[in-house]
């Protein structure tokens, strides 16, 4: 199998947030080029600025980012989740989000910067 196959069995990061925190997140290393952090839970001021920080942390040549579990996302995360994809831009890394769906994360997304969006984590990970 080719190394840049994302097809790959996933082994979960040592990063992990607990459940019933309103925000979870975890980390997958599918492959070495790719990062795909997964989010569960309620995006808002008490932990935007960490969640932003968290991702910013995982170096790869694509970072996904699945937000199709998250049940809110506040404008506050959704201009951090802008300012993160600037980082890995600096980098030379791609940032593709995948959306749950919800017109109003696909809005607030769209009104913070200039996203990559998906429908699904599939998609996302696809070479272009």
């Amino acid at each position: 199998m080719d190394d840049r196959d994302p097809k790959v069995v996933a082994l979960p990061s040592l990063r992990e947030y607990p459940p019933g925190t309103p925000l979870e997140m975890r980390a997958v290393r599918p492959v070495p080029w790719l990062a795909l952090l997964l989010m569960a839970g309620e995006i808002d001021l008490t932990n935007c600025f960490e969640m932003g920080s968290w991702v910013e942390s995982h170096a790869a040549g694509r970072v996904v980012v699945d937000l199709t579990c998250v049940e809110l996302l506040a404008a506050c995360g959704a201009r951090r989740l802008a300012e993160a994809q600037e980082t890995f831009r600096r980098r030379g890394s791609e940032m593709r989000v995948v959306v749950s769906g919800d017109p109003l994360q696909e809005q607030l997304l769209r009104v913070a910067g200039s996203f990559d969006l998906h429908g699904s984590v599939a998609s996302a990970c696809r070479e272009r």
